[in-house]
């Protein structure tokens, strides 16, 4: 599972249950039926075939697996899209992509309207999706092959556009093959899903992973604190893998550690754990949070142990299957305790960006993908981050490009100049601020920028923290302060 045919290490029953979201239960023969019947009407109805770009722009739900299973039937590619992002943003990707068909959430459908036309644009709530989702018609399809693409992420970068890295079946399954064995996920374990599924995190780890482990999906469709511990309670959960802000929001309801004696896992994703929270999260649950480091290009590269290190940067040792090397500026591997460009292969990893010849070129050094950290690592052979190389935000796991922020400012009237950066809040947490500054004359207000990037940026790109400094004189037109130029 999520095909049947694949060689899954720890197969299940066809009867056990597979996946929880609220009321809907499904089991594993549930979703396989399920699966197919959905290809079949991608097939019929939309025309699609192997090769073809089938994109899902949903909230985490049961839908969301049996979608990416009816596209894989079909030996086609699945491309999962931030239910936030704006007509601008979708219009880009559909040009760049040649989507054939999407399956959508009814808030999203007009933005996707406008870049897909009628007859390939399907809705959760249309009746012949819902009927298609009820079970019946079986597809003619082959097994899938295992080094076809099977599915596309979209990551930011700092050049104003997305880069999209194509993941294959084989990619997916050592993936999945990996993290399950380092947190001994078998049959019948039960992992909760709070990770978006269009994140690579949320869909490799939270979705894919557990399924294809003989596992139970647990969907959580409100990560607020007392329902999200109730949840937990209820279905025994094994595994908690959240983001820094997930942790933060708990810290200050924290629940009683009854309700999670169930957890053998916590996992930090996305972003490292501000020490404070994860020193009162081990002293009130008596566990430690394990750190994940990873990325959308390579899959998960090391995941910390109990018996790691507990000092900030440090993300263990990495996985088996996994090399990492420390390069200096030349691309020479550097010994331990010397700090240079975190560089990692393995058999999870991506072949290189989506039709990028000249990235490709500058992004991996003897076969190692250059992840644009920089890290060490110690005399143990434990790894450390020490920052970044890269001009990108990471909100918890979710990056921001601050060039098409600054892009999309530029075209509201008024901004002269613009920079965008990562800011911090009270808790440590990354948030995207703009510096402005305007044309002689004009008058911004905070309300006008983000108003205005609410018009073309999904919610999250939106800059909270905005300063403005003043007017640019005249004779400073055409200069960007230096002071704001990125080192």
């Amino acid at each position: 599972m999520i095909r049947l045919d694949w060689p899954v290490p720890t197969p299940a029953a066809p009867s056990a249950e597979a996946v929880v979201d609220g009321d809907v239960r499904l089991s594993r023969e549930d979703l396989a039926r399920r699966a197919a019947s959905l290809a079949a009407h991608f097939r019929d109805n939309f025309g699609i075939r192997a090769g073809h770009i089938v994109a899902a722009a949903l909230p985490n739900c049961w839908q969301y697996p049996v979608c990416f299973a009816a596209v894989n039937l079909l030996g086609a590619v699945f491309l999962p899209v931030n239910p936030q992002w704006r007509a601008r943003e979708i219009r880009w990707l559909v040009k760049r992509l040649d989507v054939r068909a999407a399956l959508v959430a009814g808030e999203v459908r007009a933005d996707w309207a406008e870049s897909i036309e009628s007859g390939r644009l399907a809705g959760l709530d249309d009746i012949s999706i819902l009927e298609a989702l009820s079970g019946g018609a079986e597809p003619d399809s082959d097994p899938p092959a295992p080094h076809a693409t099977a599915l596309l992420l979209t990551t930011s970068g700092s050049t104003g556009r997305p880069k999209i890295v194509p993941r294959t079946n084989a990619n997916l399954l050592a993936g999945a093959t990996a993290v399950g064995d380092e947190l001994t996920i078998g049959p019948g374990h039960r992992v909760l899903a709070v990770v978006p599924f269009h994140h690579a995190n949320g869909f490799s780890n939270g979705l894919l992973m557990p399924l294809l482990r003989g596992g139970v999906l647990i969907i959580a469709r409100n990560a607020l604190p007392r329902p999200l511990a109730a949840l937990i309670h209820a279905e025994r959960v094994r595994l908690l893998n959240l983001a820094p802000v997930l942790y933060s929001v708990f810290a200050g309801q924290l629940p009683d550690p009854a309700h999670f004696a169930s957890v053998k896992d916590f996992l930090c994703t996305g972003a490292p754990l501000p020490t404070p929270l994860a020193r009162l999260w081990r002293d009130h649950f008596g566990q430690p949070v394990r750190q994940l480091y990873g990325s959308s290009e390579t899959g998960v590269i090391s995941i910390q142990r109990d018996t790691d290190p507990a000092v900030p940067g440090c993300v263990g040792r990495p996985l088996p299957t996994v090399s990492v090397r420390i390069l200096d500026t030349a691309g020479r591997s550097l010994p331990p305790g010397e700090t240079g460009e975190v560089a990692v292969r393995g058999p999870a990893m991506m072949h290189g960006y989506l039709d990028e010849p000249e990235l490709n070129a500058a992004s991996f050094v003897d076969g190692h993908f250059r992840m644009g950290d920089s890290g060490r690592f110690s005399p143990e052979g434990h790894l450390f981050l020490e920052g970044r190389l890269k001009r990108w935000i990471n909100l918890g796991g979710v990056k921001v490009d601050p060039v098409e922020v600054e892009n999309v400012l530029h075209e509201l009237g008024g901004v002269a100049y613009c920079h965008v950066l990562e800011s911090r809040n009270g808790a440590g947490l990354a948030m995207v601020k703009a510096r402005i500054q305007t044309c002689p004359g004009a008058t911004l207000s905070r309300r006008d920028v983000i108003e205005h990037c609410r018009s073309y940026l999904a919610e999250y790109k939106i800059p909270r923290e905005i300063e403005f400094a003043g007017e640019v004189c005249s004779e400073g037109l055409g200069k960007n302060p230096k002071e704001w130029t990125p080192s």
